[in-house]
C-alpha cells in the first residue's frame, strides 16, 4: 500500500485562508458595519451599492452563518431611505440580530438626485406581493432600533409595520414634530431615546419634543393596553416596567429639565438623563447628518384599499 501523501489539489480543496476566517467571524462577530455611500460618481450614481448591503444582510442571514451577531449598524451617504424597506423585503434581515441602527447623511451634490421617503412607497415595499414574495417584510427579533437623519414618518413607518417587537427607539437629534408622529408608540416600545451625542440639546430642540403635547395624547399606550397588546393574555401577569424616555446628551438646561420632568411624573413615566460625550457617528466630508423631506399625504386611498390584499397575499383586484 503506497503511503505517501496525496498531492494537494487546489481545485479539490477548500480555501484554507477562507475557511479560517469564516470559522472566526462564526465564533466571534456580534457586530456587523455596513458603509452605504452613494456619492456621486462621474457620470451617474455608483448603481452596485443597494446590491452589496442586500447581498451582505441575505448572507447574514443564511442559517449557521453568524449566530452570535447581535448589532447591524448601516451609515448611509446620499442614500434613498425607501431602501431599507426594500432589502428588508428582498433580502430579508439576519433573525439573530437584536439592535439595529440606521444612520444617513447627505451632500449638497445629491439634492435633486435622491427622492424623499415616500409613504406609499415604503408600505408598497413592505406588503405588496413581488417577484414572488407575498410574506410581508418583517424583523420580529429587533428589540433595539436607532435612527439618525430620518424624516418624520420613517420612525413610525418601521415600528408599525417591519421592526414590531421593538423595546427601545433611539432618535439622534428628532425632527421637530417627530414625538407627534409617533403617537402612539407600539406597545412593546417602553423606553424612548433621545441623543444628541457630545453636545447639550438646545432650549428650542427641548421645547420642540414637545413632550406635554405627546404625553397628554398618550405616546405610551396604558400599562393594561401594553400588556394586552404585545403578547395575549399570558403578559397580564407580567409585571412591566414605567415607560421612560431617556435624555442622552450633554448637560441640558437644568431649569426646562426639571420642568419636563414633573411633567412626566404627571403622566406616570420616567425622566432620565444619561450624560453623552461621544462624538456619534462622524459623517464624510462635506456630508450633514440631516433628513430630506418627506412626502407626507400617504397612505393614498388607493394604497389604504391595497393594505389588506397585499397582507394576504394578494394583489389588489384590477391592479396588478
Amino acid at each position: 500500500m503506497n503511503s505517501s501523501p496525496a498531492p494537494f489539489n487546489v481545485a479539490c480543496n477548500p480555501d484554507l485562508f477562507s475557511t479560517e476566517v469564516n470559522r472566526v467571524a462564526n465564533e466571534t462577530c456580534r457586530s456587523l458595519t455596513i458603509y452605504a455611500d452613494g456619492r456621486p460618481q462621474r457620470p451617474h450614481f455608483n448603481d452596485d451599492g443597494p446590491v452589496g448591503v442586500g447581498l451582505a444582510l441575505e448572507l447574514a442571514s443564511v442559517p449557521d452563518r453568524l449566530p452570535n451577531l447581535r448589532h447591524i449598524s448601516i451609515t448611509h451617504t446620499d442614500w434613498a431611505h425607501v431602501h431599507i424597506f426594500q432589502h428588508m423585503r428582498l433580502s430579508g434581515f439576519p433573525p439573530q440580530a437584536t439592535h439595529l441602527s440606521l444612520t444617513y447623511a447627505f451632500t449638497d451634490a445629491s439634492r435633486g438626485h435622491i427622492s424623499p421617503l415616500s409613504v406609499d412607497n415604503a408600505l408598497a415595499w413592505t406588503y405588496r406581493p413581488i417577484f414572488g414574495r407575498t410574506k410581508p417584510a418583517s424583523a420580529p427579533g429587533l428589540r433595539h432600533l436607532a435612527l439618525s437623519g430620518v424624516p418624520t414618518p420613517m420612525p413610525g413607518l418601521l415600528l408599525r409595520h417591519v421592526c414590531t417587537h421593538v423595546e427601545t427607539l433611539e432618535l439622534t437629534r428628532p425632527l421637530p414634530g417627530q414625538l407627534p408622529a409617533l403617537v402612539p408608540l407600539p406597545p412593546s416600545v417602553r423606553t424612548l431615546v433621545l441623543r444628541y451625542p457630545g453636545t447639550a440639546p438646545s432650549k428650542r430642540e427641548m421645547v420642540a419634543w414637545l413632550l406635554p403635547v405627546v404625553l397628554k395624547r398618550e405616546i405610551f399606550p396604558p400599562l393594561a393596553m401594553a400588556r394586552s397588546g404585545s403578547g395575549g393574555a399570558r403578559d397580564l401577569d407580567v409585571p412591566r416596567a414605567r415607560p421612560r424616555i431617556v435624555v442622552r446628551s450633554g448637560t441640558p438646561d437644568p431649569v426646562l429639565f426639571i420642568e419636563l420632568w414633573r411633567e412626566c411624573r404627571r403622566y406616570d413615566v420616567e425622566l432620565v438623563y444619561e450624560r453623552d460625550d461621544s462624538r456619534g457617528p462622524v459623517a464624510p466630508p462635506g456630508a450633514r447628518r440631516e433628513a430630506l423631506g418627506a412626502y407626507t399625504d400617504g397612505p393614498s386611498p388607493l394604497v389604504v384599499k391595497a393594505l389588506p390584499y397585499w397582507k394576504e397575499g394578494r394583489p389588489l383586484p384590477g391592479y396588478y
